[in-house]
């Protein structure tokens, strides 16, 4: 695949911000939501094919955990260079922005 040099790609991963990828990314977004918001955003949308017990125990049990333990291994939102707080969907808002050039002087 040939791509032209302004082609923007967008890798959507929860755990794309270990040290070990760091390279290879120009920009790293991390979306900040609570994570009793994550798990009743998760399982409100996975309970209709998995039904509401197994959707809650595979969000609280298995990505909860691994979001958990995936924070206290790597830091990410002090590494993001944009923080969003998603917590509502209709008005995000930026919490932090190290893309921009600083206007200090």
């Amino acid at each position: 695949m040939q791509l032209l040099d302004d082609t923007v790609l967008i890798v959507d991963s929860a755990f794309a911000a270990r040290p070990e990828l760091a390279g290879f990314w120009d920009a790293h977004v991390w979306l900040a939501v609570p994570p009793e918001l994550a798990l009743d955003r998760g399982v409100q949308r996975d309970a209709p094919r998995e039904g509401q017990d197994e959707a809650l125990r595979l969000h609280r049990d298995r990505y909860g955990a691994a979001t958990a333990q995936y924070l206290s291994e790597v830091d990410a939102p002090s590494t993001a260079d944009l923080v969003v707080d998603n917590s509502d969907l209709d008005r995000a808002d930026v919490l932090v922005d190290r893309l921009q050039p600083s206007q200090d002087h």
